[in-house]
């Protein structure tokens, strides 16, 4: 939203090649590598439509102060949506280490064990307890499994704000 809002302050044309890169650019997110995310495959780390913006960027000209003035900020948010790509696509393919996975595993094997030591007044109960001790480490188990992948399952990060964006960019220059 930055680079697109930053868009406007310049002239023709200017103008008009950030907004067509901005563009492609949240339509790729949207229509392409956020669907290649949620299915696990790994999206490419460049992007034809940053580094357009990137070289771009870089290579204007200011013809007046008010566009020398917006240089600055451009850059600026080209390189924060360079960052928060990088995030983005890191934290798609990152994974919980499997040293992580051993010690939740055994710690809650531990902790179960650890609760067959405490007393209790029959077999029963005490049977009980490790069951609602076992159950609560396989439900944290769970809701790290589900949270392990930010793209995918029920609780995966939405494309929400991406489309609004989008909407909101395409309805001041018109559908491609």
């Amino acid at each position: 939203g930055d680079v697109y809002n930053l868009s406007i302050g310049f002239a023709d044309p200017e103008k008009s090649s950030i907004q067509d890169q901005i563009l492609g650019y949240a339509r790729r997110i949207v229509s392409v590598e956020w669907p290649q995310q949620a299915e696990g495959r790994v999206v490419a780390q460049d992007s034809t439509y940053l580094n357009g913006l990137n070289k771009m960027a870089i290579g204007l000209q200011p013809s007046s102060q008010a566009d020398h003035d917006l240089r600055a900020p451009l850059l600026q948010s080209v390189e924060r949506l360079w960052d928060a790509r990088q995030e983005r696509l890191l934290a798609a393919q990152s994974t919980i280490p499997n040293i992580v996975w051993f010690v939740l595993i055994a710690g809650g094997a531990l902790t179960v064990a650890f609760g067959s030591f405490l007393g209790a007044p029959s077999l029963r109960m005490q049977l009980a307890m490790s069951a609602v001790l076992a159950a609560s480490g396989a439900l944290v188990l769970i809701l790290i499994i589900a949270l392990s992948n930010p793209f995918r399952g029920d609780f995966r990060v939405s494309t929400a704000p991406f489309e609004h964006v989008l909407s909101r960019m395409e309805a001041t220059v018109g559908p491609p």
